[in-house]
Order: C-alpha cells, then structure tokens, then sequence
C-alpha cells in the first residue's frame, strides 16, 4: 500500500534532505493513523497502546521517586553542614541567640543540645 507523499500539485522541496525529511513525516502520519484505526478495530493492537499508557503512567511515579530521592540526600547533606557549624559555636551561645530570637523554648534546648554534642567532635 503506498501512499501519496505530496498533495497533488505542490512543488516538492529542494534538495534531497528535505525531501527525504518530507518523505517521512508523511510516512509517520500514515503510520500513525493506521495504528489509530487499527486500535479501534484489532484488541492486540489497543493492548499495546494500553501497555504503552500504562508505561507512561510507572515512568512518571518512578521520576518523582528519583526527585524525593536527591532532595533527601540534599537535605542530608545540608544537615551535616549545619551540625559541623554548630559544633564551632558553643552550646551556650546557640541557645542565647535563639532565645533572642523568640524560639520556643523545646527549640532552643534541643539546638543546644545538638550544640553541644556536636562540639565534642570539633574538626
């Protein structure tokens, strides 16, 4: 079954790679219809389009896994940082500056004492 590549009576692009690239733009609008209507008409046909949904589908949830993934390593990461900085400043200091600040008091104990143990590992 060939099909017409060009509409009767247009002028076909110069040079051979825009022909060729004509060419197959016709040949996947052709495929791509067929496939369509062959979906619609051959259960084996539209299993492959619903394998192929459904593939999109795990691809998607399978990213957002990757995403939470780095963002958790990142988070790791910047914890460690701040927990070395903290081990710089004495435990005392931390706590007198959060009180400052207006932290609630669960806070400003638990960041002090993070301090504080953090500052018996120094560098």
């Amino acid at each position: 079954m060939e099909t017409q590549v060009e509409p009767p009576g247009a002028t076909p692009p110069p040079g051979a790679l825009a022909r060729a690239i004509a060419w197959s733009k016709a040949k996947v609008r052709w495929a791509t219809d067929w496939a369509l209507g062959a979906r619609e008409t051959h259960t084996s046909v539209d299993v492959g389009f619903r394998i192929a949904d459904r593939d999109k589908r795990v691809a998607a949830s399978v990213l957002a896994g990757g995403v939470a993934y780095r963002f958790f390593f990142w988070l790791l990461a910047l914890s460690l940082l701040i927990s070395g900085a903290l081990g710089l400043v004495g435990g005392s200091r931390v706590q007198d500056s959060l009180r400052d600040q207006d932290a609630g008091p669960a806070l400003v104990e638990i960041v002090g004492e993070a301090s504080d143990h953090s500052q018996t590992a120094d560098w």
